[in-house]
């Protein structure tokens, strides 16, 4: 049953990253991300409501755990939707996963005394490897971005080589430079919250105070809703048309892909739970991990058409094949 539930954070993984990203580059305001999170928010909550068979259960350190885990998904829409602005699909899949990799395991020994094996290092090594292979390449691509810009700035074509000089190259880089680093400070921040998010659903899963995971869900989408009604007046200077505006300036199909996003994130959050309940928190962030990338990869091959990396691929599988079968 296990593994039914990590191939369902698979499907879950590239729903949500190809309906994020569609969302986070057709988007670029505050107000825009916190209807965002409203309209995940009511989403979720109906279907959280009708996962609980309508009655809730819940006890206060399940509401203590709902507002912690809410505010952490709030960090998550405001770090990893502006990230797919300035870094590619799997720049910010490969930076969030390679990061959450090695606090997860500092995490999950200090806190939960999980031991660290040989094949949980070599697991960890093979994830990092594949991690920086995927990155690097997505630096290359920003270096060919920047001289074929900076060459049309300078009015000359770019040579056979994919080299040209001239002023407008140096200010294409420095402009793709500093949207990188834009990228990779949101990225860092996004690694922090997805580790503490990882940990908080242990607890959760272990916390036999929690009486119904569904119940403890729905108050969590509950608490991002009621946030987002307050700030939203807050940043439309208490306009009520400015606020209705917001939600008609968004297309049709950018609520379709909220939905897909907002089911896919709640169905991931219920499957690690029911995962983290059997599996230690060093053996589910490598696997996740190795998931995140192949669903990511997935994603941007055949969906945003980019070139397949084969080998990162085959690393993660071979993360995946230790940690079954090791």
């Amino acid at each position: 049953m296990t593994l039914f539930y990590y191939f369902g954070v698979f499907l879950c993984g590239a729903t949500g990253t190809f309906a994020m990203q569609k969302y986070g580059r057709s988007n670029r305001t505050y107000q825009s991300l916190f209807v965002y999170a409203l309209a995940t928010g009511i989403m979720s909550m109906g279907i959280f409501f009708a996962m609980t068979g309508f009655a809730l259960e819940l006890s206060g350190r399940a509401l203590l755990y709902a507002a912690i885990y809410a505010l952490f998904c709030l960090i998550a829409y405001f770090t990893q939707l502006p990230a797919y602005q300035y870094l590619g699909i799997s720049e910010v899949g490969v930076l969030s996963t390679c990061g959450r990799l090695i606090l997860s395991m500092i995490t999950g020994a200090i806190l939960f005394q999980e031991k660290l094996s040989v094949i949980a290092i070599l697991r960890m090594l093979l994830m990092l490897a594949a991690a920086l292979l995927l990155f690097a390449d997505g630096y290359r691509k920003t270096e060919r971005n920047a001289q074929v810009e900076g060459a049309v700035e300078d009015g000359k074509p770019v040579e056979g080589d994919g080299h040209a000089q001239g002023e407008g190259v140096g200010n294409g880089k420095a402009r793709l430079d500093r949207a990188k680093m834009i990228g990779i400070v949101l990225c860092l921040v996004l690694i922090a919250e997805t580790t503490m998010a990882g940990i908080v659903s242990k607890y959760i899963a272990i916390d036999p105070l929690v009486p119904d995971a569904s119940s403890l869900f729905f108050m969590t989408n509950l608490f991002v809703a009621v946030v987002s009604v307050v700030m939203l007046p807050i940043l439309c200077r208490g306009k009520l048309s400015v606020c209705v505006s917001e939600f008609r300036t968004i297309a049709p199909i950018q609520y379709l892909m909220i939905l897909l996003s907002t089911a896919s994130a709640n169905i991931s959050s219920l499957l690690s739970v029911l995962i983290l309940a059997e599996d230690a928190f060093t053996l589910y962030v490598p696997l996740t991990g190795a998931l995140g990338i192949l669903s990511t990869e997935a994603v941007a091959v055949f969906l945003a058409h980019e070139k397949p990396r084969v080998i990162p691929v085959l690393l993660s599988c071979a993360a995946m094949l230790l940690a079954f079968f090791g």
